[in-house]
């Protein structure tokens, strides 16, 4: 789109089949400036590509309100919930009303309680109220010059319902000659049955429709901004760009901002899937719904309300539920044509067995039962279903799908790209692995675990962890200091403690080469290793590793049995990721990939 393009979601109320689909498109594009238009009848939902400059919104809500049928709004929020329970309120009583009332009739006329006179008054609310939003429909659609499935229904039981009237009037005070059989209660129960579809069908959207609410939900309700040097809190939605927001622990971002002030560890699975927390210095970037877990930090805000990365993930979805697959867009053509063919198909039937057939009752109900047979249109709406009900369920677990398309074409995919951490593996560290040089094991991890109860690190985490699981009693720390990429120290029990990273172990003297040798092997075993040092000198190794997820052998093992090839894709050394690739059976890696470069990747590099 250029720069003069907009697109709009705009919720349509009133579509009940491809049809309706068809109508709807057909006057969205009639518009002078809109240069696309895509309807969903699932999420009832049109997607309008528009020139700005030449249309606006007022001109599509006048297009779609003068084919007949209902503009709801723009987005989501716009969107009535409580209406739209009180109407599914209503058309749960509507057809159990019709339900009821066919299956009464029924029952009197199996007892041989024939009296076509109450049969007509019981019948009569089913087909004029409980039939109502049916007909009226139906109704509108006339007056545009278009048919659509409510037009059939209200074919369809009319003309049973008036054909029972005819016959009661007849029988009952003019001739009681004349055939008393009626078909009242199969009128109402047509009725009771579409509008118990209809129902299922509202509650099915509803549900679906829950991936996008879910999603927005995270956003946290306030914020604590600074403006003028006072610190105030504030609805998240009031928060604009520029504005400072402090930050505590345990707290969950409410835009997406630079760290400006502190450092933190903040936990982003919800968008990335990482379980591990990412560090947060001055100059890092946060976004909105992740969560603050330990630091306090202040933020300026660069994104807010529906700027924010998870806004444009909840629109990747809905956008994603309201495409098209190529299949739908055939079955929409067909569906298209598919209600005039069955109304010339009801008259020829009518026709041709009003000549040949035993009798004009016959003719009539053979005619109307192509009409109802032809009622539930699956041919239109199982496809848009099945692509909601995809693509929420996806959101639902962290799968992001575009678009319809993407859904029908996975049947040819060859090729499967994993990440690491917290995909393949369950992104949780957990010690494996203590070698004591001096000390009893149980007292080297309670100095390692008493210091490391300070660091916000994952290892730290993995190494207090530990601890608490053996029940061991950490002691208090003092004089601590942490050194990023370095490790950390302080005095335990008037000992001086420092966990550092591995690497500075080279170059020591002969006495801890056994070490050395030692957590060489355990990182060629894809494990991170923790040198325990006391007054400088080494007193063992914590060996820390993320666990293989019990799924992903089984996985990998199916997509091969599928002839589709598997790479890893991850930033972690080549080391570290050629012992996971080993143990899962992967034969592609790509290891020391940045974050973002990890697209760039799967892009523009041959993977096999």
């Amino acid at each position: 789109m250029d720069g003069n393009t907009d697109r709009l979601n705009i919720t349509v109320g009133g579509m009940t089949c491809a049809a309706c689909v068809s109508h709807v498109e057909k006057a969205l594009r009639n518009i002078d400036g809109v240069t696309n238009a895509s309807v969903n009848l699932a999420s009832e939902r049109a997607t309008v590509d528009y020139l700005s400059n030449i249309t606006n919104i007022s001109s599509l809500r006048h297009s779609i309100e003068n084919a007949g049928y209902s503009f709801y709004g723009t987005s989501q929020d716009t969107y009535n919930e409580p209406e739209t329970e009180k109407e599914l309120s209503l058309l749960k009583i509507r057809f159990f009303f019709g339900l009821i009332i066919a299956a009464s009739i029924m029952v009197l006329s199996l007892l041989s309680y024939d009296n076509n006179t109450l049969f007509m008054i019981l019948a009569t609310p089913v087909q004029f109220w409980a039939g109502a939003p049916i007909f009226s429909r139906a109704l509108s659609a006339l007056k545009h010059r278009m048919t659509n499935m409510n037009t059939l229904i209200t074919i369809g039981t009319f003309i049973t319902y008036f054909y029972s009237v005819t016959i009661t009037i007849i029988h009952d005070y003019l001739d009681s000659t004349v055939s008393s059989e009626t078909y009242f209660e199969t009128s109402s129960a047509i009725v009771g049955i579409v509008l118990l579809g209809r129902y299922m069908e509202s509650k099915s959207k509803a549900k679906v429709s829950d991936a996008i609410k879910s999603l927005m939900s995270l956003h946290p309700p306030t914020s604590r901004v600074i403006r003028n040097g006072l610190e105030t809190i504030i609805p998240s939605e009031d928060t604009v760009l520029g504005d400072l927001v402090r930050l505590k622990p345990s707290e969950k971002i409410p835009v997406d901002g630079d760290v400006m002030e502190g450092s933190s560890w903040v936990d982003e699975s919800m968008l990335t899937g990482e379980s591990s927390p990412i560090e947060k210095i001055a100059g890092s970037k946060v976004y909105a719904a992740t969560l603050n877990t330990t630091g306090t930090m202040i933020v300026k805000a660069t994104g807010t309300g529906r700027e924010t990365v998870l806004s444009r993930i909840a629109n990747l979805v809905e956008d994603a539920q309201g495409s098209k697959a190529p299949i739908q867009r055939l079955a929409d053509t067909i569906s298209g044509y598919f209600i005039p063919i069955v109304l010339v198909i009801s008259v020829i039937t009518f026709v041709c067995w009003t000549i040949f057939g035993p009798s004009f009752t016959y003719s009539v109900l053979t005619a109307v039962s192509v009409l109802v047979i032809a009622c539930p249109c699956a041919l239109g709406l199982a496809t848009p279903t099945a692509i909601m009900v995809g693509t929420g369920k996806g959101a639902n677990i962290g799968i992001l799908i575009s678009n319809g398309e993407i859904l029908e074409t996975l049947h040819d995919v060859d090729t499967v790209v994993f990440d690491k951490t917290g995909t393949l593996t369950e992104g949780t560290p957990a010690v494996t692995d203590i070698i004591s040089n001096e000390f009893d094991s149980n007292h080297l991890l309670k100095l390692a675990a008493s210091v490391e109860q300070r660091s916000e690190h994952p290892v730290a985490d993995a190494i207090v962890n530990a601890a608490k699981a053996a029940s061991i009693e950490l002691s208090d720390v003092h004089g601590f200091i942490s050194t990023p990429g370095c490790g950390v120290e302080g005095y335990v029990d008037g000992l001086h403690i420092s966990v550092n990273n591995i690497n500075y172990m080279d170059g020591k003297d002969s006495s801890v080469s056994h070490l050395l040798t030692k957590s060489r092997e355990l990182s060629l075993n894809r494990k991170t290793v923790v040198e325990v040092t006391h007054d400088g000198k080494s007193k063992g190794l914590i060996a820390v590793s993320d666990p293989i997820r019990s799924s992903s052998k089984d996985t990998i093992n199916a997509l091969e049995k599928m002839h589709i090839e598997t790479v890893m894709l991850t930033g972690d050394n080549r080391v570290t990721a050629e012992a996971v690739a080993s143990e899962l059976s992967i034969k592609n890696i790509i290891a020391e990939v940045l974050p973002e470069e990890k697209v760039k990747q799967i892009v523009s590099k041959p993977l096999s």
